[in-house]
C-alpha cells in the first residue's frame, strides 16, 4: 500500500542523518519512522533494522522502537539476529527484543536461550525472568525441558513476579497438560492478588 511505500522511502533516514537537523530532532524522526514501520510493516526491510541495531551510538529508546517494530512483523527471515536483545542492560529492550523473538524461534534460537538461561550466572536468571516479565509463552513451553529454568521460574513467581508473568505461566502449564502445578500457581495468583493493591489488568 501507499503507507508502506512512504515508510519504504522514509526508512533511508535510519540508516544516515540527514543535513540540516540537530541530533535531538534525528533521534525523534527515528522513532517516528520505526513507529510507523510498526503500523504499516514495509516487506524487505528486516536488514535496514538489524543495520540501526548495530549502529554505534544507538540510545535505549531507538533500540526499543526497533525491536518493537521486528516484533509487529508476522515471521521475520531470520530470528537468530534478535539473540542479542537477550543481553540488553535495559529491561524495556530486553523485553521487547524478547518478545520479538517468541514470534520467531527456531532451533538454533531455542538452543541459545537454553545455554543462556542455563549459563550459571546472574544474566542467566535476569533472564529468566524477563521472559516471565515479558509473556513469552513459546520460549516458557520450550524452556519447560530445563530444570534450570523451572526452578529459577518457581523462585520468581513464588517471590516477585507480576500477577500478568504468574497468568502467563499458568497458561503454558494448562497447554502442557501440567494440571497439579497448574493449580499450585492458580492458587498462588489468589494470594497474590489479594495482597497487591494495584488493580490487576488482564
Amino acid at each position: 500500500g501507499q503507507g508502506a511505500d512512504l515508510t519504504a522511502r522514509l526508512l533511508r533516514y535510519l540508516e544516515s542523518e540527514p543535513s540540516g537537523i540537530s541530533p535531538d530532532q534525528y533521534h525523534d524522526l527515528k522513532i517516528n519512522i520505526l513507529r510507523l514501520v510498526a503500523r504499516t510493516m514495509p516487506s524487505g526491510i528486516d536488514n535496514t533494522l538489524f543495520a540501526v541495531l548495530n549502529q554505534k551510538k544507538i540510545g535505549n529508546s531507538v533500540k526499543f522502537a526497533v525491536y518493537n517494530a521486528l516484533e509487529a512483523f508476522p515471521k521475520l527471515e531470520s530470528g537468530a539476529s534478535l539473540i542479542k536483545g537477550l543481553s540488553e542492560p535495559g529491561l524495556c529492550v530486553r523485553i521487547a527484543a524478547i518478545k520479538a523473538l517468541d514470534k520467531n524461534l527456531s532451533d538454533f534460537v531455542c538452543a541459545e536461550i537454553k545455554n543462556l538461561v542455563e549459563s550459571g550466572t546472574q544474566k542467566g536468571e535476569i533472564l529468566a525472568q524477563t521472559i516471565l516479565d515479558a509473556r513469552a509463552t513459546n520460549i516458557m513451553d520450550y524452556l519447560m525441558i530445563s530444570d534450570t529454568f523451572s526452578y529459577m521460574a518457581s523462585n520468581y513467581l513464588d517471590r516477585t513476579a507480576s500477577i500478568t508473568a504468574v497468568d502467563s505461566f499458568i497458561e503454558v502449564l494448562k497447554q502442557r497438560k501440567l494440571k497439579s502445578t497448574a493449580k499450585k500457581y492458580i492458587e498462588l495468583k489468589k494470594q497474590k492478588t489479594c495482597h497487591d493493591p494495584r488493580p490487576f489488568i488482564v
